[in-house]
């Protein structure tokens, strides 16, 4: 039996964090992925495609709406879709977000992102993560990339 191909949008002003994020879903995840630098592209986007596995979304998009409208907007096109919102501040407010959405703070590690996209992490999506422990924080209580944490031999 053939398996479905995955479909995913991700919307993200950062061009770096687009192309990665990209890039682990398409090799790691087997995702088609549609990319979208702001919220009217994205918007575009999952009207025209058949079906959308999931939403993945900077809170702070450009464009005509905001991330939260970009959300409803998806769920109404494509009702079982997964959210994913991302940030780069732990203090930031996810007002009007659906409540199965997830939450992901910049930077974010594959595993992390490859957990949030499985079936046990969508199952899980009503639950919240605590923050990051200090130790896991960089001197301007930022989260460090897991890379930089390593301590050379």
């Amino acid at each position: 039996m053939k398996s479905k191909i995955k479909t995913a949008v991700i919307v993200d002003s950062d061009v770096i964090a687009l192309d990665v994020t990209r890039q682990v879903l398409e090799l790691y995840g087997g995702y088609q992925v549609c990319v979208a630098h702001d919220s009217t592209v994205a918007e575009a986007a999952l009207n025209l495609l058949g079906i959308v596995d999931v939403l993945i979304t900077d809170a702070h998009i450009a464009g005509c709406g905001s991330s939260s409208d970009l959300c409803r907007h998806a769920i109404e096109q494509h009702p079982s879709i997964s959210i994913i919102l991302t940030s780069d501040s732990l203090e930031e407010k996810f007002s009007g977000a659906p409540a199965r959405s997830q939450f992901l703070i910049k930077p974010f590690g594959i595993d992390a992102l490859l957990a949030a996209i499985s079936p046990k992490g969508r199952a899980k999506s009503a639950q919240r993560k605590p923050p990051l422990s200090n130790s896991a924080r960089g001197s301007a209580g930022r989260p460090v990339h897991p890379c930089l944490n390593r301590r050379q031999p």
